[in-house]
């Protein structure tokens, strides 16, 4: 079955967390001790309400895969795109038995 490709809703939060931060701690354990990020913390106000998107992809209704981008903030001073509107993905968890599908 082909995922389905859907905006993330204020009603998807609690299992899109979930989602993201399981996947989260199996690529980073380390990281998982420093707790949550504040974009994950601040979910709604950056990915709902703010400049910010999160999709996730559904197979059988089940989370396999989430992205989240944000608007590029300039930060690398050699990548140079002034006048074109960038994003960078700050987030990209896909399921293991998802991986190298295409």
């Amino acid at each position: 079955m082909r995922p389905k490709i859907q905006v993330v809703t204020l009603a998807d939060l609690p299992e899109v967390l979930s989602f993201a931060l399981q996947a989260r701690d199996e690529l980073f354990p380390k990281l998982s001790a420093t707790g949550i990020p504040d974009d994950l913390a601040q979910f709604e106000t950056i990915y709902l309400q703010g400049d910010g998107q999160f999709l996730i992809a559904r197979a059988e209704g089940q989370i396999v895969a989430a992205v989240g981008y944000l608007p590029y903030d300039g930060r690398f001073a050699q990548l140079n795109y002034q006048g074109c509107k960038t994003v960078e993905v700050v987030r990209l968890y896909v399921h293991p038995a998802f991986r190298r599908c295409g």
